[in-house]
């Protein structure tokens, strides 16, 4: 049986403003997520605590993460993004993962995991649950893009 936690008020409100924010300017969410997927690829090929094996395993996770922000490319490509990213639970979704995958950089900036495979699995979650939230944006895409063409 799981405990519930309680989220103070100010964390409550707090989070409102931002997604208030990202709601307003959705490709500022999509520049986060770029951001943060591209500095920590960077600094994975950079780093010397793996070796050219092990990151070539780090980056094959961080592909299928890259394969995920492609999709909200593709959004902005078919003028779709904006529509799709105002919704605040899908963009509460987004943001959380992008704090997950920058939780991850942080970790590997000081050096914290000390097994390759632990990072690679945790960047896979990250891609999976970034690909799930996303996989919506497909089937809206698809129906959006099918209504157009009729």
């Amino acid at each position: 049986m799981s405990e519930q936690v309680e989220v103070p008020k100010e964390e409550i409100e707090a989070s409102r403003g931002i997604i208030a924010y990202f709601v307003s300017n959705p490709p500022e969410a999509y520049n986060l997520l770029l951001k943060v997927a591209n500095e920590l690829k960077t600094t994975i090929e950079n780093t010397d605590k793996y070796t050219e094996r092990e990151k070539r395993e780090i980056m094959y996770a961080l592909g299928k993460l890259f394969e995920t922000v492609d999709i909200l490319t593709d959004l902005r490509f078919y003028g779709l993004f904006d529509k799709y990213l105002t919704d605040p639970q899908i963009l509460r979704n987004l943001l959380l993962k992008v704090s997950l995958l920058a939780n991850v950089y942080t970790k590997v900036l000081d050096r914290a995991y000390d097994d390759y495979k632990q990072l690679a699995m945790d960047i896979d979650v990250i891609a999976t649950t970034l690909y799930l939230v996303l996989r919506d944006a497909l089937e809206f895409a698809t129906a959006e893009i099918s209504k157009c063409s009729k």
